[in-house]
């Protein structure tokens, strides 16, 4: 056969198995070929999945034989519960795949783990990362997605999906963990004890941090529940909680912050947004937008016999449409508590209302729109012992709060403040006499309309402008118009220069009175018709 033969022939073979390479489709595109050292789970029947050398059906088998730093990658499919007591790296099909908008098809696309009680379970010193899965509870009642309430190993949850339609989310007592980017849904406000949840904590639990999460129809979003001084440094930052009863709660919390949240109902609720239940010490409420649904959107309430809470800060919120802005109950033991630049409006019964505490300070607070009614007011203070200062707000039972602070600066004290029109030493005000900028201002050097502007080239009625030829004061004034007095280069202020008035044939020296201004006008018509002759 002719070498040309043989060389079509190997052309066209590779150019079948390059095309076929190209067209077929991988069974699970979504899930990388693990490296042969690490563990797999998969469907019964899902050869394509199962490459490993240790390769396992269930994820009970898997947790039989990880130790601590054992990885293990879950196939798409759907798996019953496991219980872990190592510190593993759980890898769904869509690890890496935040959790919050993930759109995927969840029969064939997500790694699916669900059950009657616990989904997942963490003992003895389990724990470790959960990346990239869906994580259901599938019965109602005392039942908890993902269980690691045993002083274990640090959880990273991160980009999951998890439905919860029991009691729990996730339910930790572990030090430094660290919820983010996962979408928490619940089956109704009514329903859930927590989303992200630690309770009845024996022993200090710190540095749990929840951040970039959306919450969605669940009872509570997060639910610190602790001893006294056992919940310590938790960060609750930037989630978005859409329709669910109560996005916060904290008992027993030393130094926790919850900043930067987002939190909308779209139905009336009588759940509070943010509860501080008791025992909270340092406890920062900052920054956080709060929008509809009803009730009270941060309340204080020292409900338990012996509870005391201290230097609670309540600041830079923004609350629109609840039935109390800010309500500190007269249940509350707080003793130190600023409420600082908050923003509240269309209030119900109350923008802030003090019912209890003590050592209470109100700066900076704009309460408006509160709904007219019986005991209902922008600002209502029924303690007759805090301190309002530079507060605004329009209706006040008890409290003192200024109407004009809410159309202008929060804090008029300052005189250094650009946005308030009414200080006087604001450099962008246009009523502020020593502003350089201010066209109105009598001191401006640039006002065209400043009289006592001694520089000023573009004002006419300056008497001491230099080119003004109205100027009674200006030596170089050569208008002609005989009205300046002090300049000497025009004989009886005719305008024009001796030799000029010479070629008229008119004797200087007769000249006095009314005859200055007759011959002024002479003079200058005569002088403008000679200049305009000399030009042409």
């Amino acid at each position: 056969m002719p070498k040309t033969t043989y060389l079509r022939m190997g052309l066209i073979g590779v150019g079948v198995a390059f095309s076929a390479a190209l067209t077929a489709t991988p069974a699970f595109a979504a899930v990388p070929t693990p490296p042969a050292a690490d563990v797999v789970v998969y469907e019964a029947g899902d050869t394509a999945c199962a490459a490993a050398a240790a390769s396992f059906t269930t994820l009970q088998d898997a947790a039989a034989v990880a130790t601590d730093g054992t990885v293990i990658h879950v196939c798409p499919g759907v798996y019953t519960p496991a219980t872990f007591s190592t510190n593993v790296t759980l890898l769904g099909a869509q690890h890496g795949v935040d959790g919050r908008d993930r759109t995927t098809d969840e029969t064939t696309e997500e790694s699916v783990i669900e059950g009657s009680t616990n989904a997942l379970t963490f003992t003895g010193t389990g724990g470790g990362t959960i990346d990239g899965f869906t994580i259901r509870t599938t019965a109602d009642g005392d039942n908890t997605a993902i269980a690691a309430f045993n002083n274990g190993a640090p959880i990273n949850l991160v980009n999951n999906i998890v439905k919860i339609n029991g009691y729990y989310g996730l339910n930790t007592n572990a030090d430094g963990t660290h919820v983010t980017h996962n979408s928490f849904i619940g089956s109704g406000t009514g329903g859930g004890v927590g989303a992200v949840s630690v309770t009845n904590a024996g022993t200090p639990v710190d540095g749990l941090v929840v951040t970039e999460n959306t919450f969605r129809s669940v009872g509570v979003g997060v639910n610190l529940i602790g001893l006294p001084g056992t919940v310590r440094g938790a960060e609750i930052s930037d989630n978005v909680d859409t329709d669910s009863g109560t996005f916060a709660v904290l008992n027993g919390t030393d130094t926790a912050t919850v900043s930067g949240n987002t939190i909308t109902r779209s139905a009336y609720s009588e759940n509070t947004s943010i509860l501080l239940w008791g025992n909270n010490h340092g406890t920062a409420l900052t920054g956080n937008t709060i929008t509809g649904g009803g009730w009270d959107a941060i309340k204080l309430n020292d409900a338990d016999a012996g509870s005391t809470s201290s230097g609670i800060t309540i600041s830079d919120n923004t609350i629109d449409g609840r039935r109390n802005g800010i309500r500190v109950l007269d249940t509350s033991v707080v003793d130190g508590l600023t409420i600082a630049n908050n923003v509240i409006t269309g209030s119900t019964a109350n923008g802030i209302w003090l019912q209890g505490g003590t050592d209470i300070t109100l700066t900076g607070n704009l309460a408006s729109g509160t709904t007219p009614g019986d005991g209902n007011a922008d600002c209502h203070d029924d303690t007759a012992a805090a301190i309002w200062t530079n507060n605004g707000g329009v209706t006040m039972i008890g409290a003192t709060c200024d109407p004009a602070l809410l159309a202008g600066d929060p804090d008029p004290a300052d005189p250094e403040d650009p946005a308030d029109p009414s200080d006087p030493a604001d450099p962008s005000d246009p009523d502020d006499p020593s502003d350089p900028a201010d066209p109105s201002d009598p001191a401006d050097p640039s006002d065209p309309s400043d009289p006592s502007d001694p520089s000023d080239p573009s004002d006419p009625s300056d008497p001491a402008d230099p080119s003004d030829p109205s100027d009674p004061a200006d030596p170089s004034d050569l208008a002609g118009s005989g009205d300046d007095p002090a300049d000497t280069s025009s004989p009886a202020g005719t305008g024009i220069t001796s030799t000029e008035l010479a070629e008229t044939g008119v004797d200087s020296s007769i000249l006095t009175g009314s005859a200055v201004a007759t011959l002024a006008v002479i003079a200058g018509a005569y002088l403008l018709i000679r200049r305009r002759v000399a030009q042409n």
